[in-house]
């Protein structure tokens, strides 16, 4: 999908995107920790306007996320009993995959977390191997002076409070010849690690099990798997449950199978750049449709990650005229600025 602004600017306040997420993200969270409960019960507890949780419900109704449960009480002071809503278990599924050292094994829950139903994979579909000791990283990191493994984030470290490895002392640095050959050598592991004890004293290797052995603990999984492509049917669902489920391009056609500049096109569009936020087009595509809709907020919010394309620049210009920052006029359907 492209990015076409055709449209001549109008000037309107822009209100950002994310209050409807939220409020839909608050009144879910609601029912799902509520048996059943009313309209009136939600809008107390959330602080939001009965109209507001009525509209919200309705989606929610549609979409099938929620199903009606009955009828409340009356008041004390009587008046027509009220409809109780429940949050809808069954509405999807998630997958729980449990990978061990020695087998694998999958649940499936519903969305309230409740076991449905769990397998045990066969070993003839799962290989496992186990190294107790890495000393490939172990020599990489040594002979690389401590390069190898030097930026946060890497899978070198589990615990999110580590950031770095300290740089390799001096007194490591002078025995590193000394410590490659120990590593090299044709022993078994157990006589390396004893005689990496000596070197140096001990020093290097009371370093190397203080600030390298804890990254060299680590589990590595590799896991084949076909990914599915969702009909649009089921991708208009998604979108909003499960996001992450879907490619860029499954959005783009949930965008497509809604009317510009309906909410559910624009919610597409905007899933799209929220999932994917390093897409420039799925964010310039974003920002389009924001600036189609006057939500010029969102859409500048957008266009920092669209990249410096001609259609990212051009919408710039459309935004400013909107914003009413430059003089410009309409020359074939298009936005030209006269002066800024």
């Amino acid at each position: 999908m492209s990015a076409e602004c055709i449209m001549g600017p109008k000037r309107k306040s822009s209100k950002p995107r994310n209050i409807k997420y939220n409020n839909q993200k608050l009144v879910l969270s609601l029912f799902r920790y509520a048996e059943r409960i009313s309209v009136s019960e939600i809008a107390e507890q959330a602080g939001l306007s009965k109209t507001t949780i009525t509209k919200i419900v309705g989606d929610f109704l549609e979409k099938g996320l929620i199903v009606s449960a009955g009828k409340g009480e009356s008041t004390e002071e009587g008046g027509k009993k009220p409809e109780l809503f429940s949050f809808n278990p069954t509405y999807q599924y998630s997958l729980v995959v449990n990978l061990t050292r020695s087998c694998a094994s999958i649940f499936l829950m519903d969305l309230t977390s409740h076991l449905i139903d769990q397998i045990q994979l066969r070993d003839s579909i799962v290989d496992t191997d186990y190294t107790p000791e890495d000393w490939d990283n172990l020599r990489a990191f040594i002979e690389s002076r401590g390069n190898s493994r030097r930026v946060k984030g890497d899978i070198w470290y589990e615990h999110e409070t580590v950031v770095e490895t300290p740089a390799m002392p001096d007194y490591v640095l002078k025995h590193r010849e000394e410590l490659l050959a120990v590593i090299d050598s044709p022993m078994e592991p157990d006589e390396k690690e004893a005689r990496l004890k000596y070197v140096g004293g001990g020093q290097p290797y009371r370093w190397l099990l203080q600030h390298v052995y804890p990254g060299l603990r680590h589990t590595d999984y590799v896991i084949e798997y076909v990914v599915k492509h969702y009909e649009v049917k089921d991708a208009r669902r998604l979108i909003y449950t499960h996001p992450e489920a879907l490619s860029v391009e499954e959005m783009y056609q949930v965008a497509k199978s809604y009317e510009e500049g309906t909410d559910g096109w624009l919610d597409a569009l905007m899933a799209a750049a929220q999932q994917y936020p390093d897409d420039a087009t799925a964010n310039l595509n974003a920002a389009s449709a924001c600036v189609r809709t006057q939500r010029l907020t969102d859409a500048k919010r957008f266009l920092t990650k669209a990249g410096s394309s001609a259609e990212a620049i051009y919408l710039a210009d459309v935004i400013r005229a909107m914003e009413g920052t430059v003089k410009w006029r309409m020359e074939d359907g298009k936005v030209i600025i006269i002066a800024n």
